[in-house]
């Protein structure tokens, strides 16, 4: 049975583990140090959702999203920074209570959340079926490339 919980402090290490296997196959080079430090931001700061999946003490999904004011419009957004799941299941549970989060919080206007390149195309299935009924191309530019 799984535990579906906030990260706390204790967590950090472990959601960190979690993190790394979900970005061991991106075309950058990642970074321990920073996913440590966004963990902890996110395992400290109670303003912005997040939420993991735990089996025992090891986390095997786990959802992360910013609220920030947006730039123009009047409101917040929400943006979704980390969204993994090594669990069938596991991730669509952890996307239902962000949404349900979500429509509690009426600082929110929106809510997004980019797909790297290759993205597996379930995710937008997935996507879809909570309520993301937008998408739109992102045009990227990378030094070096």
């Amino acid at each position: 049975m799984l535990e579906y919980r906030r990260i706390r402090p204790m967590d950090v290490q472990a959601i960190s583990r979690l993190a790394m296997r979900a970005v061991s196959c991106a075309p950058y080079e990642v970074s321990l140090e920073k996913i440590v430090q966004m963990a902890t931001f996110f395992a400290v700061h109670h303003e912005h959702f997040q939420l993991a999946a735990f089996d025992g003490d090891e986390p095997v999904a786990g959802v992360a999203m910013l609220v920030t004011e947006m730039p123009i419009f009047k409101g917040g957004e929400g943006t979704i920074a980390f969204c993994f799941s090594e669990r069938p299941g596991a991730g669509r549970a952890i996307l239902r209570r962000l949404m349900q989060w979500v429509q509690a919080d009426t600082r929110i206007k929106r809510v997004s959340w980019g797909m790297n390149a290759g993205f597996d195309p379930r995710i937008a299935k997935v996507a879809q079926r909570i309520g993301f009924g937008e998408s739109f191309n992102t045009f990227m530019y990378q030094k070096g490339a």
